[in-house]
């Protein structure tokens, strides 16, 4: 439901036959009603009838309101509201105000209306759903009986009323604005007598009555009526004339107006502007209702955002726009991680007010020419027009950091985070249902991301057919011994010295070549054949290790988050290194910070009982996850792995605050750091003056099979001795 954190007091200067200084303009209405629909209802009919009113979105809200900006001369309040009933807050107001005007609004039937509250001779209740003339007929009787209604008729001054003249004949139109003042009508008139003149005084404000002679010099009654309808459709057009006969008469009512008079029979007049100023009130309530229906069939109701209809709409559009001018256009859609706990613990009220804060900050991020949607619950759309991949990428960014800052809420900060997918026209999707299913792919891709957003790509589309194909032919391939290892050395860099090799997993795909882990890991790990590689990568690299005197002094091999969280691996390893006799120091098991981080408790146990069995541990990737320093404290590792990227970062001259600062960091916890990707010697020599202890990548060696890198290692030992 909609809620606004500020009240909002709203007072409008000259609504439709208000007064200028009438007894209603001093009257001042409180609105408690939790629906956004009914509430916009209320408060709209209201001002319009020259009330000046406040909007709470519950009865907690207003009972603030009524502290802060009271005392009200009426309540008008739903019974059923969240935090505060509508019979708490009437309770809680006559504690101080006890002759408060209430006027209940409610859904229940009179009957178990009667039941359940019972009315006192100040309160008054009205069915949902209920008319206009029903709400304004009811406010008007309970303020009948206000003490000071007496006070503030006598000092009423009558409606005002303004009227454009359409007469080439000065006298003539006077006379009927004279007719009007003398029956009591405060009358602000303008009179015109050429199509320019009627122009500009359309243009120049609104008018709550036309009168129109039927025959002018520069143009006829009807001829103003087509330009009066054109600019206002609702707006009472009366024909005032000198002319007679019934067929004026039938062509001026056919044309569109209201009523025919007789210049010289202007006894009628009054009469028959009443009777146009009530048609004209039914024409204004049926149109606003009406555009009110088409803004909400394409609206959300709660953010005031276009809905998933509009958006697949305008996204058609362009599509269709880029189409022809062979343009790029992006789709991105988001979504909200954790937003069911926030409603789960804090209620719908407080989800609610992140969800408008959310909007906010979205539209401000964005350009003019972009659309902001919200698909519905806590998921939301972006259109980029014009926009190409990069560009996506630019705002998704944009939009993760605008999210960063806390959202306040009853007072209380809370950190919401976002998840973004990325769709492009055309390359992945002809239209605008498409593009959608392909953003919504790519956005539960983005929740194992580093980054929080990711481009749709086929291969790693769950739904593809190739990615279907790929999940049997991983199981084939495991049966069939297509799979196997190449190792990359782990070098000291004070010493030049093989601390250590990584077992990097390999496919020999019988089609596809050699393919690498980030073409088939993804699917294994979604999937859990993963489970049934792990156990096949650990047995051949203990193998290929164990044997040999002078081999490195560990072989290190990661593990999925389904691996780690798996209950009986640290049974299956202490199984393997007893049954290949090897010393449980001589395996390194790479881990994550995403890893961990998902499942903290789970990993914690896992890894205890990996670090009790004499297994070292190492944290793979470091820097690009989410874990805490107070938390990496605690865990039971022995190493540290830097992220390439940062290694790399480091020939450009980037990024050597964070290493140093890792290498420090480690280094005070009693953990040994190694560098990932070094490509260069220069790099070399920049890590080792930053202290770090080892490093791996393609300058020290590619990787390779184990017999070769024997060799290797063996070689680089002769030399170095």
């Amino acid at each position: 439901m909609a809620h606004h954190l500020t009240p909002e007091v709203t007072e409008r200067a000259r609504p439709l036959h208000e007064p200028s200084q009438s007894s209603t303009l001093k009257w001042h209405i409180l609105i408690a009603e939790d629906d956004p629909s009914e509430r916009e209802f209320l408060d709209f009919v209201l001002r319009d009838a020259g009330y000046k009113t406040c909007r709470a979105v519950d009865g907690q809200e207003a009972l603030e309101f009524a502290r802060q900006l009271g005392p009200f001369d009426l309540l008008l309040t739903d019974l059923v509201m969240p935090r505060l009933s509508g019979i708490e807050l009437v309770e809680r107001l006559r504690q101080t105000d006890p002759g408060l005007k209430v006027l209940y609004f409610t859904g229940f039937g009179d009957r178990l209306f009667e039941e359940k509250v019972g009315l006192s001779e100040n309160e008054a209740f009205l069915e949902k759903p209920s008319s206009i003339e029903e709400l304004l007929a009811a406010v008007a009787r309970l303020l009948s009986s206000h003490p000071q209604a007496s006070e503030r008729s006598s000092n009423a001054i009558l409606p005002r009323l303004r009227v454009l003249l359409i007469d080439d004949a000065e006298d003539e139109a006077d006379a009927a604005a004279h007719a009007l003042k003398v029956a009591g009508y405060d009358v602000v008139s303008e009179r015109v007598d050429t199509p320019e003149a009627l122009h500009a005084a359309l243009e120049g404000q609104r008018w709550d009555l036309v009168i129109a002679d039927y025959t002018m010099r520069h143009f006829s009654g009807t001829t103003a009526l087509t330009l009066v309808r054109d600019w206002d459709s609702d707006v009472p057009f009366i024909v005032v004339s000198a002319v007679a006969g019934e067929e004026a008469a039938v062509m001026s009512l056919k044309a569109g107006a209201d009523h025919y008079i007789v210049k010289g029979n202007l006894t009628r007049l009054v009469a028959v502007v009443e009777r146009a100023l009530r048609g004209g009130a039914v024409r204004r309530e049926h149109t606003r209702a009406g555009e009110r229906l088409v803004y909400l069939a394409y609206h959300d109701a709660l953010t005031d955002l276009p809905n998933r209809v509009l958006l697949l709409d305008r996204l058609e559009q362009a599509a269709l726009a880029a189409h022809r001018v062979h343009e790029s256009v992006s789709l991105a859609v988001m979504d909200l991680d954790g937003f069911k706990e926030v409603n789960d613990t804090l209620g719908h009220y407080a989800g609610d007010q992140i969800l408008q804060q959310v909007a906010a900050r979205l539209r401000s991020v964005v350009r003019t020419v972009d659309t902001v949607a919200r698909l519905g619950g806590d998921e939301f759309a972006l259109i980029l027009p014009s926009t190409d991949v990069n560009g996506a990428e630019q705002t998704a960014r944009k939009v993760l950091r605008a999210l960063e800052r806390p959202f306040v809420v009853n007072g209380r900060a809370l950190a919401v985070r976002a998840s973004i997918g990325i769709a492009r026209f055309p390359e992945d999707g002809p239209n605008a249902e498409t593009l959608l299913q392909k953003a919504d792919v790519a956005m539960y891709l983005a929740k194992g991301d580093v980054s929080g957003y990711a481009a749709y790509a086929p291969e790693r589309d769950p739904h593809t057919h190739r990615r279907l194909a790929l999940i049997t032919e991983l199981r084939q391939g495991i049966d069939h011994g297509q799979f196997f290892l190449e190792y990359q050395p782990i070098l000291d860099l004070r010493t030049r010295v093989v601390v250590g090799v990584e077992a990097l997993l390999r496919w020999r795909h019988p089609e596809q070549g050699r393919l690498l882990p980030e073409d088939f890991l993804e699917v294994a790990e979604q999937t859990g054949v993963v489970n049934l590689l792990t156990p096949l990568v650990l047995e051949q690299a203990i193998g290929d290790w164990h044997g040999d005197p002078n081999s490195a002094q560990t072989v290190a091999v990661n593990l999925s988050p389904r691996n780690l969280h798996h209950p009986q691996l640290p049974d299956r390893i202490d199984e393997l290194l007893r049954a290949r006799h090897t010393a449980p120091s001589r395996l390194m098991l790479e881990i994550t910070e995403n890893q961990i981080m998902s499942d903290p408790v789970r990993s914690m146990t896992c890894l205890t009982r990996l670090r009790e069995m004499g297994v070292r541990l190492a944290i793979d990737d470091f820097g690009t996850g989410y874990s805490s320093l107070s938390y990496l404290r605690h865990l039971p590792v022995d190493q540290l792995k830097i992220d390439k990227s940062f290694v790399i970062g480091l020939m450009r001259g980037d990024d050597e605050v964070i290493v140093r600062s890792t290498v420090d960091l480690a280094h005070n916890l009693g953990l040994m750091v190694v560098a990932e990707g070094v490509e260069n010697e220069a790099v070399c020599d920049r890590l080792l003056a930053f202290g770090c202890d080892a490093a791996q990548g393609v300058f020290i060696s590619e990787p390779r099979s184990a017999a070769a890198l024997r060799a290797w290692i063996a070689k680089r030992q002769e030399e170095v001795s």
